[in-house]
């Protein structure tokens, strides 16, 4: 009885466990870990990733690749897409709201940043020599800096004040600085951890720029379809930005003919209608060129990797590649 009793008392007397207090790391997951964890959860294709894994094995990489390099390319991505969505007003991205839209435009562009320098900090904990890894985190801080370079263009030129002429080397410009650029550094720093000579480095790289450059085009050209569908979002066309489709036309176009299309997207900003309607005169004349252009752009490019010397495994993993490209361009 008397143990029975001392035995209650002691349950009794104990003190709850408390749920610990941190009200630092408690507003940095809700303010920025949260949103950053849920905005990489949106997910595309994972193509530079692909790009990544295959050119890591056309390099002569054997094992798999570091995470922390597949992750430090989708910071980069992630964050320049935050940015983008900002800078041009967007209300959705992949079928949702913009992270701006749903925490607020300063901690939406805090997020987009941080995730540049995280980015950073991954590429320096990879297990390869210390030069190596310096090396990368200069090719990441220089791809970066290009991407503004090439984001400045797009958002200064507008589509109504450029000569006709110029639309095609724009474009071009701005693609390779931007998508172009990045997609070059995903392609590059596969094949330098995977320790490929300087040769084939540079040659890899140059195709992921044209790959980078082909996404744009893809991009452009699927938001002017969708003008109109359910799936509606034409922010190319409402900021007036320079596209591909647009260069296309330029470049099939009597004078006159595209100063009227120019005026026409100056006013439909003010005729949300509109934007229909220019949108099927731009398909109607460069369907045909513009699926051209971004099949035969990237279809030189695949030859000329496919010439590579490498292992039948390491070509069929490019031509696996250029399949899921090839899908993507049926859709």
């Amino acid at each position: 009885m008397f143990v029975t009793k001392k035995k209650r008392i002691a349950r009794n007397t104990e003190i709850p466990t408390m749920p610990h207090h941190d009200p630092i790391g408690d507003c940095l997951r809700a303010s920025l870990l949260q949103p950053v964890e849920n905005f990489l959860a949106q997910r595309g294709k994972g193509l530079r990733t692909k790009l990544i894994q295959i050119c890591y094995r056309l390099a002569g990489g054997c094992e798999d690749v570091p995470k922390e390099l597949i992750d430090a390319v989708e910071y980069l991505h992630a964050g320049s897409l935050i940015v983008d969505d900002i800078q041009d007003c967007s209300d959705f991205r992949r079928g949702q709201l913009t992270l701006h839209r749903r925490i607020g435009l300063p901690l939406a562009l805090n997020a987009g940043n941080w995730m540049y320098f995280r980015a950073l900090e991954l590429l320096d904990q990879l297990p390869i020599e210390t030069p190596g890894r310096h090396r990368l985190m200069g090719l990441a801080v220089s791809t970066v800096r290009e991407c503004h370079e090439g984001q400045a263009l797009d958002l200064a030129t507008k589509l109504d004040e450029l000569d006709q002429q110029d639309f095609l080397t724009v474009v071009h410009e701005i693609s390779r600085r931007k998508t172009g650029a990045l997609a070059s550094l995903s392609a590059r720093i596969g094949a330098i951890v995977a320790g490929a000579s300087l040769e084939r480095e540079e040659s890899l790289a140059s195709f992921g720029s044209v790959f980078g450059i082909f996404l744009q085009m893809k991009n452009d050209l699927d938001e002017l379809r969708s003008i109109g569908s359910q799936r509606e979002r034409h922010d190319d066309l409402k900021n007036l930005r320079v596209t591909w489709p647009w260069a296309w036309y330029a470049v099939k176009s009597p004078p006159d003919q595209f100063k009227d299309l120019q005026l026409r997207a100056f006013l439909s900003l003010k005729d949300p209608d509109a934007a229909a309607s220019i949108a099927a005169v731009i398909l109607e004349k460069i369907v045909q060129s513009g699926d051209h252009s971004i099949r035969g752009t990237l279809q030189r490019e695949f030859e000329s990797k496919s010439r590579m010397k490498g292992d039948c495994k390491q070509l069929t993993e490019l031509h696996e590649f250029l399949e899921i490209v090839n899908s993507l361009l049926s859709e």
